[in-house]
């Protein structure tokens, strides 16, 4: 009953601006769905539109998600620029790549797993409730799509691993920093509504 009555809270928001930068993963319009689903008005925009000579627009979202996507956070053209524009002014959620980029930015380090996880289903410990998770249980099943990771991230800031110790979850409440590094949006993970609505009411 408690998650149906915030499920209508949220719902009865009014439109809250979101931008969606896409880097080019197939699972980013199910992720805008989810935002929308809750009453967000979102904007995709991809990462060749970003001019990041320019980014005063950011100003006139509440939140910013970095989308999934293939390669590196080094390697898009515009991910690093609105993590350092953003930092401890617009609260920005990092998704897969997108937490690997906050991660660098927090001081981290990126490394390659041993094993690629794509299409992956994997148990995730929560670590600390933060604004993420919040009530949700202590144990979560995820998807997972990513072959590298990152590590070297200050302890205070970790909020959930896996059972390998793969982080799985970052919080810096100070920067707006929060990164997941599975996926919200796949079927796979169980509780993927719930998080995305802990994001809008508690993040953005």
């Amino acid at each position: 009953m408690r998650y149906e009555a915030n499920f209508v809270k949220v719902k009865q928001m009014n439109k809250m601006p979101v931008l969606v930068v896409d880097f080019y993963d197939s699972f980013v319009f199910n992720l805008v769905h989810y935002f929308e689903s809750f009453g967000c008005q979102v904007e995709v925009i991809s990462d060749a539109e970003i001019n990041i000579n320019d980014l005063d627009f950011l100003n006139g979202f509440q939140g910013i998600t970095l989308s999934p996507g293939p390669g590196l956070p080094q390697e898009t053209r515009s991910m690093m620029a609105i993590i350092t524009y953003c930092r401890g002014r617009i609260p920005v959620l990092g998704v897969c790549l997108g937490m690997q980029g906050l991660g660098i930015d927090l001081g981290g380090t990126l490394y390659n797993l041993d094993a690629i996880r794509h299409g992956v289903s994997q148990t995730v410990f929560k670590q600390k409730a933060g604004l993420l998770f919040g009530e949700l249980p202590n144990q979560i099943e995820v998807g997972l799509y990513h072959s590298w990771a990152i590590k070297d991230i200050d302890p205070l800031l970790i909020t959930a691993n896996d059972k390998d110790g793969v982080l799985m979850a970052i919080e810096n409440q100070d920067t707006k920093h929060f990164g997941m590094q599975f996926h919200p949006e796949s079927v796979m993970t169980s509780t993927g509504m719930e998080i995305v609505r802990n994001v809008i009411s508690k993040i953005f």
